[in-house]
């Protein structure tokens, strides 16, 4: 088998889980507007199961009657019947779930509340500070959105304290100034969370797991594991870490903090960005969870952080640096991507363009995929064999091109791709050159490959004319012939783009 440490089952507490694949939550922006599950994000995490995905986390689901719902909610009964649809949909599939149940606090856009009213970069505004009382009431709102989920049907709920949310900003020294029970020192400061997982254990069972999602860097001054300045580190992330563990939580998800690139000085020289673009080095935040590891944690570690290849996803587990891995956009842009991995099949690369997190989380489009385009609309497209088969033109092959002709021959039509230079790829080749954007060179093999499997016929060294398509009398045209590079008018640049090195 391949990558046997990755597809070897694990525990997570009284669970066995059969291969160490996770589905990091992920804000799909496919709920509706009052947070109720729809049949559009039923169907988006079902695919990922049916691609053997073994344990699904759902998106930030908040417990507490948020004035602006930008995500799925579980703060009311109400909600329970179409999280039950979910979690049985997911189960029949193949996966276990667990809901991640979390709070936006400061962080949200209108009347944001915080365990102290302070400027943060974090915030758009400053939060209203924290009674004690309102402290009570949103922890008892966090174990009452446990409760719903075990009645319908989750296996486990996931702490989300990871991204400086509501529980991550009780734990953080930046966000939490108070001086009282739960502010201070830094037991203090983990109360919070404490009476959560407490509660939820007390009212949800011993056998009822609990996992902990946190922040073991926060890019901001005096935060978690502060790494702003490269002199400055602590191991307050390890002492979390082994804090939440002996309160009995059933994993260790390790992430990060580091806001947005709007909203953060110094974004660009982060060490550890939450969402890490395709200029930063892949696999970012492994060695955070390797620390968390190596410091002796018994339960199961999960790592995350732009890991996409399989082979980086196996080496991760065989060395130890962590027990699981958590993919976020890598099963966006490849819902079977663990199915895939296992038998040695191509798989459709995750370029981390973070195309996907600024449309949804910036924008509130809905989750959309530079090389998924049915991402989201997994039962309302389908590419099954027609009836009545066409002569299909594409003429380029660029991406477009490419995966226009690569449909069209899965739906059984009779297709050409005709392309004027001598080699396939379009602008992923001139893309792909930096050693940074090896990411594009992957996507570029990933067609290579794809055409040669289903024996696309491509066309190079052809310029279409009137005259070829008249020959070829098509019934179907497909224009893929890309866009024009804007080159600035900087001399130094333009000799450098237009060098014959580069135009091979």
């Amino acid at each position: 088998m391949l990558f046997p440490h990755l597809f070897s089952p694990i525990k997570v507490d009284s669970l066995e889980l059969k291969n160490r694949v996770v589905l990091a939550p992920l804000d799909v922006g496919l709920h509706d507007p009052e947070g109720q599950v729809t049949d559009r994000y039923i169907d988006f995490l079902v695919e990922r199961a049916k691609g053997e995905t073994s344990l699904i986390i759902t998106e930030f689901t908040s417990v507490w009657p948020e004035q602006r719902v930008i995500t799925t909610a579980v703060w009311d009964d109400k909600f329970v019947p179409g999280l039950t649809r979910m979690a049985d949909a997911v189960k029949d599939a193949g996966s276990k779930i667990f809901m991640q149940i979390a709070v936006l606090g400061g962080k949200s856009y209108v009347e944001p509340f915080a365990p102290s009213a302070i400027e943060s970069e974090l915030y758009t505004e400053v939060p209203r500070e924290m009674t004690v009382d309102d402290i009570k009431r949103v922890i008892e709102a966090f174990i009452l959105g446990a409760t719903r989920a075990k009645r319908a049907g989750f296996d486990g709920v996931e702490y989300h304290c990871a991204h400086s949310y509501l529980g991550g900003q009780f734990i953080s020294p930046h966000t939490n100034q108070r001086d009282d029970d739960y502010g201070g020192d830094f037991e203090r400061r983990m109360r919070f969370g404490a009476e959560i997982v407490t509660g939820i254990k007390q009212v949800c069972g011993e056998d009822f797991p609990v996992g902990f999602k946190f922040s073991a860097h926060e890019h901001l001054h005096g935060g978690v594991n502060d790494r702003y300045d490269e002199d400055v580190k602590d191991d307050l992330h390890l002492q979390i870490a082994e804090y939440m563990e002996n309160l009995g939580v059933a994993y260790l998800h390790v992430a990060t903090t580091s806001a947005t690139i709007m909203q953060v000085k110094g974004f660009v020289e982060c060490t550890h960005p939450s969402v890490p673009p395709l200029y930063i080095k892949p696999n970012t935040l492994v060695d955070l969870a390797e620390e968390v590891k190596q410091n002796g944690a018994k339960i199961p570690v999960i790592a995350t952080g732009g890991i996409t290849d399989p082979a980086h996803a196996e080496e991760i587990i065989a060395q130890e640096r962590a027990d699981m891995v958590a993919l976020g956009r890598t099963l966006i842009a490849d819902p079977h991507w663990a199915k895939k991995a296992r038998a040695g099949e191509n798989i459709v690369p995750c370029i981390r363009c973070n195309f996907c997190h600024t449309f949804v989380v910036m924008d509130r489009g809905g989750v959309q995929c530079t090389t998924n385009p049915i991402v989201g609309r997994e039962k309302l497209i389908a590419f099954n064999k027609t009836d009545s088969p066409k002569k299909v033109v594409v003429v380029g092959a660029g991406p477009g091109g490419l995966e226009a002709g690569l449909r069209a021959k899965e739906m059984g039509h009779d297709v050409v791709v005709y392309e004027k230079r001598d080699v396939i790829g379009g602008e992923m080749i001139s893309a792909s050159i930096p050693d940074f954007k090896w990411d594009v060179k992957r996507l570029l093999q990933y067609y290579i490959t794809e055409v040669q499997k289903v024996g696309l016929e491509v066309r190079t060294s052809t310029t279409v004319t009137l005259d070829t398509l008249k020959a070829d009398a098509p019934d179907v045209v497909i224009l893929a012939t890309g866009g024009e590079a804007i080159i600035p008018d900087i001399p130094e640049l333009m000799e450098t783009m237009l060098s014959p090195a580069l135009m091979q």
